[in-house]
């Protein structure tokens, strides 16, 4: 769960069961947009974003997605692929 920097935004996610991005706007208390999932979230990351939008990140079992809320309010995500050997490299530096 994150919120946006502004904090007028509150983003979850929900469990492996209910696999789904939630967007919350804070002030009201009640659900902007939801999308479902096919991958678990690990994490997600707020971003600065240049114009007005709320922008952020999810990673999770080989999943990386970027989010955006635009002026219109709509939901958009945009699939990350990431090279195998960067994910490779990523893990045996870890161990």
């Amino acid at each position: 769960m994150r919120f946006s920097n502004d904090a007028n935004y509150l983003v979850s996610a929900g469990s492996h069961e209910e696999s789904c991005i939630v967007v919350w706007s804070w002030e009201e208390g009640t659900v902007l947009q939801t999308c479902a999932i096919q991958v678990p979230v690990n994490d997600i990351t707020v971003l600065k974003s240049a114009d007005q939008d709320f922008t952020f990140a999810t990673c999770g079992n080989n999943s990386f997605k970027l989010w955006k809320v635009d002026s219109e309010g709509e939901l958009l995500f945009f699939d990350v692929t990431l090279p195998e050997e960067l994910t490779l490299t990523a893990i045996e530096q870890t161990e």
